[in-house]
């Protein structure tokens, strides 16, 4: 997992993670599709997610629905 101050990338793609990522061996990924070494499409999500300093409330509903996975 890297980190930098309060920013989270993922360890598949790189890209920053603003969303709760899936945490499998201490590692954090950005989707399961990462998770699995597939190639993924959040970069391209990431683009319409609201970013921390950003005022608008809510979440896109193209984001996908990421969760604990156990090691």
């Amino acid at each position: 997992m890297v980190r930098y101050r309060d920013t989270l990338w993922c360890d598949g793609c790189g890209v920053e993670i603003r969303w709760k990522p899936v945490v499998k061996d201490q590692r954090s990924y950005c989707c399961r599709r990462c998770l699995n070494g597939e190639v993924c499409d959040c970069a391209e999500t990431l683009e319409d997610y609201p970013t921390a300093s950003s005022k608008q409330p809510g979440v896109p509903s193209s984001l996908p629905i990421n969760e604990l996975v156990d090691s």
